[in-house]
């Protein structure tokens, strides 16, 4: 009864064992691979490491066909969704075409996309999909990839100081979160401004909250126009970026520095400097500026601070009858502890024919001496009546 028994078992082995083999292989195929045809997709690559918002990032994506059959008509697509977007002249789909069986390896197929980080991207694990699409009846699958996304970045603010017709005061805040190095500030070539000046003007490094200032020398600016400014800074992963930010001009201030000529002779001029300014300026200094003109003296005067209103006295020892305007450039530090400068162009009198001198003009002379003439001729004739008429009184005594 056991051998039957045992006979039994063996005969019901036998029958199912091919069913089970076939029912495996169709699992698996020589070295693993799975029958059908059974498409994979993974991330291989992305650089950075870390994505940034408001940055590009490259992800290399790697598509392999593990089964043993082709998968035909295959496509792949990169499904768009926050914080991530493809450039509007980019396609988000990939055809293949028809993938042999066992691709995989070096025999996978590479997919690559450039992928924009929105500006506003959270600082975590973001997900993106890629979806795959085979055969007539366009089956897909999706799968989905976590990005770190870390801004190592920071953000800047522009605005405009004490704005003059030959200057543009830029206050730079670090208004972000991180530290930047080697900042730089461009002044780019654009119309209705010209450049008197350097275009770049170096900071370096800036931290968090941290607020500077630089000076562009210019001309030709306009009330109510609008300049570019670049901004230019290495992030805490050594990455250079760069942003781009617009100063409006809202108004030009007038230049509070007013000289006159308060006297002048041959030798000597005193010119007036007035503040006609609402501010006191300080650390006032004037100097000549035309070579051409005799100085015998020094050509510049120091004149410390000027109160709004108030002015004061420049003498020079300047020989002003050989020349008819000078040029005097007046420097200066305004309320805003920038160092600012003018250059006035001064009409000088002629220094003899009057001004605050002393002399006395030809026609007051000749009136004079004709004055002094009469005088001796009226004394002349009063002498001669009074002899004549001693000597008749004398003459009857007689």
């Amino acid at each position: 009864m056991k051998n039957k028994l045992s006979i039994l078992l063996v005969l019901t082995g036998l029958i199912i064992s091919p069913a089970v083999a076939q029912d495996l292989s169709s699992d698996l195929g020589p070295s693993g691979i799975s029958d059908g045809s059974n498409v994979d997709i993974t991330l291989i690559n992305q650089d950075p490491a870390t994505a940034q918002p408001g940055e590009y990032v490259d992800m290399k994506f790697k598509i392999s066909n593990q089964g043993i059959e082709s998968a035909e008509d295959t496509s792949v697509e990169l499904v768009e969704s926050f914080p991530f977007s493809l450039d509007p002249d980019v396609s988000a789909n990939r055809e293949l075409g028809d993938m042999r069986g066992a691709a995989i390896g070096d025999d996978s197929y590479i997919v690559e996309y450039r992928v924009r980080v929105d500006e506003n991207a959270v600082e975590s694990e973001n997900e993106i999909s890629l979806k795959y699409t085979t055969g007539d009846d366009d089956f897909s699958v999706t799968r989905d990839f976590d990005i770190s996304v870390d801004d190592v970045g920071t953000d800047f603010e522009l605005s405009a100081g004490k704005v003059s017709a030959s200057s543009i005061p830029v206050n730079l805040d670090n208004i972000g979160d991180k530290s930047a190095e080697s900042v730089h500030v461009v002044l780019p070539d654009q119309s209705g401004i010209n450049k008197e000046g350097v275009e770049t003007q170096v900071v370096g490094s800036m931290d968090s909250g941290e607020n500077k200032e630089v000076d562009f020398a210019v001309s030709n600016i306009s009330v109510g126009s609008s300049y570019r400014f670049e901004i230019h800074y290495t992030d805490g992963n050594g990455v250079r970026r760069e942003l781009v930010r617009n100063i409006e001009i809202g108004t030009i201030p007038v230049n509070p520095v007013q000289v006159t000529v308060q006297s002048a002779t041959p030798s000597e001029t005193t010119f007036a400097v007035s503040n006609t300014g609402g501010e006191q300026i300080s650390s006032v200094i004037t100097q000549l500026q035309d070579e051409n003109v005799n100085v015998s003296g020094s050509r510049t005067q120091v004149l410390g601070n000027l109160n709004s209103g108030d002015y004061t006295l420049a003498t020079f020892d300047l020989e002003s009858s050989e020349i008819s305007t000078v040029d005097m450039e007046v420097s200066y530090t305004d309320s805003s502890d920038i160092r600012r400068n003018s250059v006035e162009s001064i009409t000088l009198p002629d220094s003899t024919s009057g001004g605050t001198t002393s002399t006395v003009s030809s026609d007051e002379e000749d009136g004079n001496s004709s004055m002094t003439y009469i005088l001796i001729g009226l004394g002349g004739l009063v002498l001669v009546g009074v002899y004549a008429l001693y000597r008749r009184r004398k003459g009857k005594k007689q």
